[in-house]
């Protein structure tokens, strides 16, 4: 039985606040294992996901760029 992996997995797991996130991300494989394993999880709502999307490179900072004028319009203390 794996139980023993999966425990020590997810006494491993930590958050890391998006602030702290930077480059480099998952490689390629990793990214695909990760969503893989993603989808084969219990969804008791029902609410499965049946597309991800990427954002990397110059949209990734595009998209962080209008997130954040966002935020500031909306609360000029943020």
């Amino acid at each position: 039985m794996h139980a023993p992996y999966s425990l020590q997995a997810l006494d491993a797991r930590r958050s890391v606040p998006s602030k702290q996130l930077g480059e480099p991300g998952p490689d390629e494989d990793t990214l695909l294992r990760m969503l893989t394993s993603a989808v084969r999880v219990p969804d008791h709502g029902k609410l499965v996901p049946f597309r991800f999307l990427r954002i990397s490179g110059d949209a990734r900072q595009a998209l962080g760029d209008f997130l954040a004028e966002r935020s500031l319009a909306a609360d000029p203390l943020a």
